[in-house]
């Protein structure tokens, strides 16, 4: 009798994990579509449109390539990817990538906010600052920084295995210090959930689980949020 209500429970398990790694596979597959699709009609609207070649929508332009690259280089690698995290390179990787494509996202977020900030407060001056080289430092600027900071680890304290998947550095002092840095000095919001367990007990908080998908639909949703707010697109 216990062996029988043993192998229903078991059976129950199983199914229950079947379905919810269906659901998040079709989950991440369609948000990392949308996120391409959503991005790439923005980008070619603005290029499309020789109206809306103007200084603040080429810093739009800049952030709609990033939606992009988010969407193709992280999600569906990743996380639509049965075996993305299976894979100890591809999984090391694309986690300091969508980090990077993260800081890129919010950096430019701040910069249009700003740029609108300066259009309305300063409308003398603005036409004589947004000019072509200013607008060409300031993305070279945003990517690099956005690119390069979250490299880091991977070039100093938590290098590439191609044996395993690396969560945590073996140095956490330079892995807290990294990311508080992140957080602190580049408003990174985390966006990604890491799952921390050991060999008797995993912990998981359906509502941060919730939380997650929520915001790695942002990047999908803002190219639409832009394109209805703004006049002139």
């Amino acid at each position: 009798m216990a062996d029988n209500s043993t192998n229903v429970s078991d059976i129950q398990m199983s199914e229950s994990v079947f379905d919810w790694n269906i659901f998040s596979k079709v989950y991440w597959s369609v948000t990392g579509a949308l996120t391409v699709v959503t991005n790439a009609l923005l980008l070619l609207l603005i290029l499309l449109r020789r109206k809306l070649w103007t200084f603040s929508h080429h810093i739009i332009a800049s952030m709609a390539v990033v939606g992009v690259l988010f969407g193709a280089v992280y999600i569906l690698p990743r996380w639509a990817n049965p075996y993305g995290l299976d894979t100890p390179i591809l999984c090391d990787i694309t986690r300091q990538i969508g980090q990077s494509l993260v800081i890129n996202l919010n950096i430019h977020i701040c910069v249009i906010s700003f740029d609108r900030y300066f259009a309305v407060m300063y409308p003398f001056h603005y036409p004589r600052r947004s000019t072509t080289r200013n607008l060409i430092l300031l993305i070279l600027a945003i990517w690099s920084v956005a690119t390069s900071v979250p490299m880091l680890p991977l070039v100093t304290f938590r290098p590439v295995n191609a044996s395993y998947c690396t969560i945590w550095a073996n140095d956490l002092v330079a892995e807290k210090a990294f990311l508080f840095s992140i957080f602190s000095i580049l408003f990174f919001l985390p966006l990604a959930q890491e799952k921390i367990s050991d060999s008797t007990t995993q912990v998981r908080s359906e509502a941060l689980v919730i939380t997650t998908f929520i915001a790695f639909s942002y990047p999908a949703l803002n190219p639409l949020m832009y394109g209805y707010f703004s006049p002139d697109i």
